[in-house]
């Protein structure tokens, strides 16, 4: 494999490629990782169009992560970047596979949509909040909802993750760090390719793409489409599996049919006006995962409070995965579909100014059903059949998220650049959109087939007395409400090099306006609030050398607020935007003239306002868990990421996160609450404490250590007159907690991935295998805290090994 080394002085900017970078070790090895003594391997694969390299060194990566185009290494950002070549060599079809390749980054996949990406140990506390703490843009659109967020690998060019808050520059959301997708582009000459795949557990994808010159040098055009369709790699073994239930989950769990399609046209007007139209459109099914839910009222839970012969929270690891699960097949999970449009126009109005503009349109909406049946064939224990009359046992369904969204925005951007030491830009953001959200509690006869009622009329009110009338629950809608949110924002950032050029100093800032009304459309109540915030970040920079760079900077981040439509009074209808300010060192180093990187950075964020789901402290034996704003964190932590081209035909990548992060002052009165007559509270002041203080425990859901190493062998067979290429990655996570009180905790996993292929000219094989050694391990968890009724625990299965072959033709 090739790499091409830049001068960081004289060529920055130039190439194109993969790879990646993370920061220090412990104390004493953080100071001399920074200075690039301390080094750690790690691959780095180019991109189609990277300049010519020289033998025995790494190729650029080139990244579009500040909105321009530039070397990784010259970005003074925790940025992890995937290019197409890499997203194919490492197996990657998802964001949970970023995820596990990305020092400082992990993915929530609950069923449904509800879950997000977390970067820092930051996740959405609350997983069915309709903001995430990580921005994700497609080609530079902002993607509004969790649903929207993990769209696949279809016709991408590069995947960048940037890590720290980038609320200065992205704005709207982005918290903790951006995801941005970048799909090929159109350009260049004809070429175009079409690939093919089979697989164990029905996995069949197909698919091409084509970049047509309509008129040299003038006009482009790109066409793709992909689709992808798996039956699952978990059994399940529920008796009505295979019964035909439509919407619903056939045969196995965890599967997917998926269509994937895109269109883009460049069009060259003159030589300083460059437009771009991009069309990108997708249809989703997606089955319910493989999962394992506990209930206190089946006598599972064994510690907390002790209520009616049985205790009410969850201790320690939960039950290790069998060979098969039992999932309800009614909960199909989600289908989702969407149109996102959008155009640009780049014109460089001299040798100092270029304007840009940018539009983009999401129009997309979902359907999902879910279930957290402890007893997926008898249920009953969410809805219990004591409180129900007649002792009916109804298998109770979860449809969130549901609804639609439509979203514009409009961006233009001056950039600023006469070739001397000031550079800046100035810019304005306005953005509209709505969104349409319900939720549906949705209960059937456990030995119905039927399949779900999911509405916006409810079938029955819980009025009549106790026990309450089964009809009733029906279809019982908890939440209809429609959200129009108005985001105005203008930005600048300005960058000066001092005299000789080795120094930089670079200030951004945003100011955001955001109006947010949100009307109940079944109960006519209308909520707005009007917030305005300042995100600024500092950066210094320093090219100790040519090879090294060293940087620091402090950022603010912002994630917005929002309305509690089912809080009884009005005080708590409302929480406010939460922040966080993040301080930041690292180091990008080039090594052994070229044939290594090493990137390193250590951080500390400082986390206020945070969201956290909470009980209404109105509420009543209905009450569900609204969101307030409650606690205080704290998070530090270091990564390390780094690539080595041993020799011409070896290469090996590596990457290692740390991260402490915990409440410094929190109260979840989750697991205070006093929900009704059949229960209690359920801590009792010796696993947690009685009045929901978490001070001093770890943030739920974030592992403390993630470790990444892969290796490839490429070679040439001279009798077959092919190349070829042998790749295995192993990803390792440590343990993690399930709740903010730190009582359950699931255990670490490993998982290799191993990919082989011969490339004749045009033509690729490759055979593949994930999850080589058949890990089963829960991916996720939950604990719910439920108003009425019994306690949930919910553990969310990786997927098992799965095998196949794909092939892929190549034409030019």
């Amino acid at each position: 494999m090739k790499i091409i080394r830049l001068n960081r002085s004289s060529a920055r900017g130039q190439g194109e490629g993969n790879a990646t970078h993370r920061p220090a070790l412990l104390a004493s090895a953080i100071g001399a990782a920074l200075c690039g003594v301390t080094m750690m391997p790690a691959t780095s694969i180019a991109q189609e169009g990277t300049e010519v390299a020289t033998e025995g060194t790494l190729e650029t990566v080139l990244v579009t992560a500040r909105r321009r185009s530039e070397s990784l290494q010259d970005v003074p950002l925790g940025i992890t970047a995937f290019d197409a070549d890499a997203i194919k060599r490492r197996n990657i079809t998802e964001l949970d596979d970023v995820a596990r390749f990305t020092a400082g980054f992990a993915f929530e996949d609950f069923d449904g949509g509800n879950g997000g990406p977390v970067i820092r140990s930051q996740p959405t506390i609350n997983v069915t909040s309709r903001e995430q703490t990580t921005a994700t843009f497609l080609d530079g659109i902002y993607l509004p909802r969790s649903w929207l967020v993990d769209l696949g690998v279809s016709n991408l060019q590069r995947i960048e993750i940037v890590k720290g808050p980038q609320s200065a520059r992205y704005g709207r959301n982005a918290f903790a760090g951006a995801i941005n997708y970048i799909p090929q582009k159109a350009g260049g000459d004809l070429d175009g390719e079409l690939t093919l795949t089979g697989g164990s557990d029905e996995r069949f994808d197909y698919g091409g793409a084509i970049s047509i010159p309509l008129i040299e040098d003038k006009l482009y055009v790109r066409a793709s489409f992909d689709h992808t369709e798996f039956d699952g790699s978990w059994r399940n073994d529920h008796p009505d599996a295979n019964r035909g239930i439509s919407p619903g989950t056939e045969g196995n769990v965890g599967g997917w049919d998926t269509d994937t399609y895109s269109l883009n046209v460049l069009f060259n007007a003159t030589e300083d006006l460059t437009l771009d139209l991009s069309y990108y459109g997708f249809d989703r099914e997606e089955e319910a995962r493989a999962s394992q839910w506990r209930s206190t009222g089946l006598g599972q839970g064994n510690c907390g409070s002790f209520l009616n012969g049985g205790f009410r929270l969850f201790c320690g690891q939960p039950p290790a995965p069998a060979d098969s699960v039992l999932v309800q097949p009614r909960g199909f999970s989600r289908q989702s579909g969407g149109d996102i449009i959008r155009f640009e126009a780049d014109y460089q109005i001299n040798e100092t100014f270029s304007f840009n503009f940018l539009f983009g349109n999401v129009d997309a909406d979902t359907l999902s059903a879910v279930s957290a049946e402890s007893d997926p064939i008898n249920c009953g224990t969410i809805l219990s059949p004591f409180i129900i009359a007649g002792g009916v046992s109804l298998c109770n369904f979860q449809a969130s998220p549901l609804g639609e969204v439509d979203y514009d925005s409009y961006e233009l951007r001056l950039d600023i650049d006469n070739g001397g030491p000031w550079t800046g830009s100035v810019g304005a953001f306005i953005g509209d959109g709505t969104d349409n959200n319900f939720f549906v509690s949705v209960s059937q006869p456990a030995d119905s087939i039927s399949p779900l009622n999911i509405t916006r009329d409810s079938t029955g009110f819980l009025l009549g007395g106790f026990p309450f009338n089964p009809d009733a629950f029906g279809n019982l809608v908890v939440r209809d409400d429609e959200t129009v949110t108005e985001v105005a924002s203008i930005f600048g950032e300005v960058n000066y090099a001092f005299a000789n050029g080795k120094t930089r100093l670079g200030l951004e800032a945003r100011f955001t306006n955001e109006e947010i009304t949100t009307t109940g459309l079944s109960n006519g109540l209308v909520l707005s609030r009007d917030d305005d915030f300042i995100t600024p970040r500092i950066t210094l920079e320093h090219d100790l050398s040519d090879d090294t760079l060293l940087y620091g900077t402090i950022a603010r981040g912002a994630k917005a607020g929002g309305f509690n439509s089912g809080a009884i009074e009005e005080p708590e209808r409302t929480f406010d935007s939460e922040f966080n300010t993040t301080f930041e060192v690292g180091a990008k180093n080039t090594l052994l003239g070229g044939a290594a990187v090493l990137n390193a950075a250590l951080y500390y964020t400082d986390w206020s306002d945070m969201q956290v789901t909470a009980a209404d402290p109105n509420g009543s034996i209905l009450n569900t868990a609204i969101t307030l704003n409650f606690g205080d964190a704290s998070i530090w932590g270091l990564e390390l990421e780094g690539s080595w081209l041993v020799n011409d035909n070896l290469s090996l990548d590596a990457s290692f996160a740390y991260s402490e992060a915990e409440y410094d002052n929190a109260t979840d009165t989750v697991f205070a609450r006093i929900a009704g007559p059949f229960t209690a509270p359920p801590c009792d002041d010796i696993v947690c404490s009685s009045d929901g203080d978490v001070s001093g425990n770890r943030l739920p859901r974030t592992p403390t250590t993630q470790i990444a190493l892969g290796g490839q062998w490429r070679s040439t067979l001279d009798a077959w007159g092919a190349d070829y290429f042998v790749r295995a990655d192993v990803a390792y996570q440590s343990s993690f907690f399930g709740d903010t009180i730190n009582a359950a905790q699931f255990p670490s996993r490993t998982v290799a991935n191993l990919r082989t292929g011969l490339e004749f000219g045009n033509i690729d094989v490759a055979l593949w295998a994930r999850n080589l050694t058949d890990e089963k391990y829960a991916s996720n968890a939950l604990t719910i805290i439920q108003a009425a009724g019994s306690n949930l625990q919910g553990a969310y299965y990786g997927e098992r090994r799965t095998y196949g072959i794909t092939a892929t033709y190549r034409f030019r």
